[in-house]
């Protein structure tokens, strides 16, 4: 009786080291898992498909499911950072992926080539930015907003986040969502953050802005025809960062935005949405 009175407190005692605000989502969004403050620590992660994610100072944790994270069941844990060690083995939660249907589109053309050289040290100057992402850190300020105004964003979208773009050479996945906006439209951050980078006449962004909100999560504004901030700014939410234009590998002005949650590009309006919703 004494034995199973043990193992009945245990269990219970685990169960509140951390929770999973969301268990079911689709590809393409952000899972959200919040430690108890009593079991949080500089030296406390948590681990899930194939990674440790580190939570913030509130003990919040931001997991992207990328478009192609297999549809399945999956379980976390809380681990030691580094180590990896499970800091209690017998107690998991459980988050289930749900396929999503991305759209295709047949493009009946290559992909056109870029400079090689150019490319190369263009993609290590934006791997570079990623790395020195804040993780612990909270910069935002209260709940996540669309970078342009519009009664229903939804209405502005021209371009869907995971759509696949087949061509004769080959495919992409369109890594964020564009919104329809009109040459120097302004453009605001979604949420208070550091400037990141600040990429001018990239060969595929154009003019760039990436905000670094903390907690592993950036936003990308891409083909802006002017650039408002310097990098290392601070930025309030809503500041005008810049002015939406159609530099770039692009066909005509609009706003490309990305959201990338600890590596993984998501839907940046289900993004918006989901952490409304959870974190408060």
């Amino acid at each position: 009786m004494a034995a199973l009175l043990f193992i009945l407190s245990t269990s219970t005692l685990s169960a509140q080291t951390f929770s999973v605000l969301n268990p079911k989502v689709s590809q393409g969004d952000v899972v959200i898992v919040r430690i108890a403050p009593q079991w949080q620590g500089s030296l406390v992660c948590i681990s899930g498909f194939g990674k440790s994610y580190l939570p913030n100072q509130y003990g919040d944790v931001f997991m992207g499911m990328g478009v192609d994270t297999k549809p399945n069941k999956y379980s976390l844990h809380r681990i030691e950072c580094g180590r990896g060690v499970k800091l209690d083995p017998m107690f998991y939660e459980e988050v289930e992926v749900l396929e999503r249907q991305f759209p295709e589109t047949k493009m009946g053309r290559k992909i056109t080539p870029v400079d090689s050289v150019r490319r190369k040290k263009e993609s290590q100057a934006i791997q570079d930015a990623y790395v020195r992402r804040e993780a612990w850190t909270d910069y935002t300020q209260g709940d996540y907003r669309p970078p342009l105004y519009a009664v229903s964003i939804a209405d502005l979208i021209t371009d869907e986040f995971g759509k696949k773009r087949i061509y004769l050479n080959g495919q992409t996945t369109h890594g964020g969502v564009d919104l329809k906006a009109a040459s120097k439209t302004p453009i605001k951050a979604v949420n208070s953050g550091v400037v990141l980078l600040v990429a001018r006449n990239f060969s595929l962004e154009g003019n760039m802005v990436i905000l670094d909100h903390g907690s592993g999560i950036l936003s990308l504004y891409l083909h802006l025809s002017k650039i408002n901030v310097k990098q290392g700014a601070k930025i309030k939410k809503g500041e005008v960062i810049g002015l939406s234009g159609s530099t770039g590998s692009v066909t005509g002005p609009h706003l490309h935005l990305m959201i990338k949650a600890n590596g993984i590009n998501v839907d940046p309006l289900r993004f918006i949405d989901i952490v409304n919703r959870y974190i408060k």
